[in-house]
């Protein structure tokens, strides 16, 4: 289940999601396994990431960033062409949003 935030929590990741590079890249071939489990396991460790979605056209591309945190539980805080910014609280909370 995605993580709730109102409209100035989601600015505020936004604003530290830019500073970060891409860590996880889906190209053309579409959204697998093992790029959740990547997604997933990168969630856990930094809570905010940034994942950079390669499609040839714009609707799949927010289909495929809508799935990415559908699966994963994240919230999706932000999107602005190939790249994506997710939101995921873990046990230790490291990132305080409010």
């Amino acid at each position: 289940m995605p993580t709730e935030l109102n409209s100035r929590q989601r600015a505020k990741l936004r604003g530290m999601a830019m500073s970060i590079k891409s860590q996880v890249h889906i190209g053309r071939g579409g959204l697998n396994a093992g790029a959740i489990r990547e997604i997933s396991s990168a969630l856990d460790r930094d809570e905010l990431i940034k994942v950079r979605v390669v499609a040839d056209d714009r609707e799949t591309r927010a289909a495929i960033m809508q799935a990415i945190a559908d699966e994963t539980g994240a919230c999706l805080c932000g999107a602005t062409g190939t790249a994506a910014s997710y939101y995921r609280q873990s046990k230790e909370k490291r990132i305080k949003i409010d």
